[in-house]
């Protein structure tokens, strides 16, 4: 292939990557103002009880101490009572936009079939468990196991790990930089399953002094998971490499 034909192969192998990457700043946006809405009860006493005023000097009002009480705040896992329904139909979309961002990564860098089949499984249980989530926000009258069972949302993880490393295993062809991105990019497609929740909770359990329920804060490290997951999808992009054994420049060349 002469330059211009190297230069459109190169131009069709980043394209996924920047689409994926935006749909995953889409996604942290709304998964921001998700958070922010549900939080709202706590506002200015958010900063208290943590590293940066430790003395905890306001008190926390009776509607911030109901927002703790009622189990984990992310509302994409719908709760039974007190969770604001605008901040979990935002958040049950956020998820719906991080899946599809990998869906479109998986589809649009045309990986050999059996790639993109593994790849495209490990999207079945985290599209699933968006979709009912959504579903689930979108009539907050309904009980979340009408919609959601336990086992569903820890599948998302359990999944994605496992078929994750099938893919690394299978594809020895493809540089390490594209498996990498591949592996931020499904992070953060599935940051809002129950291992990423719990490393959040534990997280926020560690650096606020208020952890006897859920401490004020909790979500926005998903938040920050799904930035950097959308950064090293853009950086990932970016970056000028050869193509990959598996993938034939005619193939690309003819699109």
């Amino acid at each position: 292939m002469d330059d211009t034909d190297d230069e459109n192969v190169e131009a069709k192998r980043r394209w996924p990557w920047f689409a994926a990457g935006g749909l995953l700043f889409v996604s942290a946006a709304l998964s921001a103002v998700s958070v922010y809405l549900l939080w709202l009860p706590c506002r200015g006493v958010m900063w208290d009880g943590t590293i940066f005023a430790p003395s905890g000097e306001k008190d926390i009002s009776d509607a911030c101490l109901r927002r703790m009480d009622e189990g984990f705040p992310l509302v994409y896992f719908p709760q039974d009572v007190g969770l604001t329904p605008s901040a979990s139909q935002v958040g049950g979309l956020a998820m719906v936009v991080a899946v599809a961002a990998w869906i479109l990564l998986v589809l649009g860098l045309r990986l050999r079939a059996e790639t993109t089949l593994i790849a495209l499984l490990a999207a079945i249980a985290p599209l699933i468990f968006a979709i009912l989530s959504w579903s689930a926000a979108l009539n907050p009258g309904d009980k979340q196991e009408d919609y959601i069972t336990g086992w569903l949302w820890i599948a998302v993880d359990v999944a994605a790990l496992v078929l994750y490393c099938i893919l690394w295993w299978r594809n020895p062809a493809l540089p390490r930089e594209t498996l990498l991105g591949l592996g931020f990019v499904l992070w953060g497609a599935t940051s809002f399953g129950f291992a990423h929740l719990l490393v959040d909770f534990q997280t926020m359990v560690l650096f606020n002094e208020f952890n006897w329920d859920v401490p004020p804060g909790t979500g926005w490290l998903t938040v920050a998971v799904l930035v950097i997951a959308g950064a090293v999808a853009v950086w990932t992009g970016g970056r000028r490499r050869e193509l990959p054994a598996e993938s034939s420049p005619s193939r690309f060349a003819a699109q």
